[in-house]
């Protein structure tokens, strides 16, 4: 029986990948289109902060809200996990 829940892990990955995808900073909203399986907007915000609290995305304040960027490129990331 399927329960519809991604493996640990999977869904920062999903967050990071569509931020390199935009390839510009992106707001929550933004990143949450991105992402398969249309994740509650509170989860997408709960993702990005775990991301910046790792340091894998840095972000700025725009208006009541922030705009991410990914600290590293895909590749980068891809490389700073073999280490």
């Amino acid at each position: 029986m399927e329960t519809g829940r991604r493996a640990p892990g999977e869904l920062e990955s999903e967050v990071l990948a569509a931020l390199w995808e935009a390839g510009e900073p992106v707001g929550a909203g933004v990143v949450r289109e991105k992402v398969a399986g249309d994740p509650a907007y509170t989860t997408v915000l709960t993702i990005l902060s775990r991301l910046y609290d790792k340091g894998l995305v840095t972000r700025e304040r725009a208006g009541r809200g922030y705009l991410y960027i990914p600290v590293r490129d895909e590749a980068g990331h891809a490389a700073a996990g073999m280490r």
